[in-house]
């Protein structure tokens, strides 16, 4: 069983290697029964970062599973969607930033770690004000 600690460690270790740059990492209280949400910052950037149960605990593949919803959103131009910045499989993570430049950062994490951590359609949890 891990603690706060160790998922913190391996939330840590796995933004290093996806991003190569120091980050604060704040963990999104609530939300999903089996997964983590955290909030990334890197200098001016921003991310969320999602840590999936490990196989183990769950035997279904949900990041590749959401990797590929994802990806399969972003090829289509669904640009309200957060795009995959990157994919970590062997600690289990996934990070995430806003579908377009002109995309607030902030709201778009929120938004992510709503939807992957509650996994109902968005439009079901009401508006979220972006400007």
């Amino acid at each position: 069983m891990q603690t706060d600690s160790t998922r913190l460690t391996r939330a840590y270790d796995a933004v290093r290697a996806l991003i190569g740059a120091p980050a604060e990492i704040e963990h999104l209280h609530g939300g999903g029964r089996n997964s983590r949400i955290y909030h990334v910052r890197s200098g001016s950037r921003e991310f969320a970062l999602k840590q999936y149960p490990s196989r183990s605990d769950d035997p279904r593949d949900r990041l590749s599973t959401e990797v590929g919803a994802l990806n399969l959103m972003e090829s289509y131009r669904i640009n309200t969607v957060p795009r995959v910045a990157g994919v970590d499989r062997e600690r289990g993570f996934v990070l995430g930033f806003a579908g377009t430049p002109e995309d607030r950062i902030a709201p778009a994490v929120r938004i992510l770690a709503a939807a992957i951590a509650d996994q109902r359609p968005p439009r079901s949890r009401g508006r979220v004000q972006t400007g």
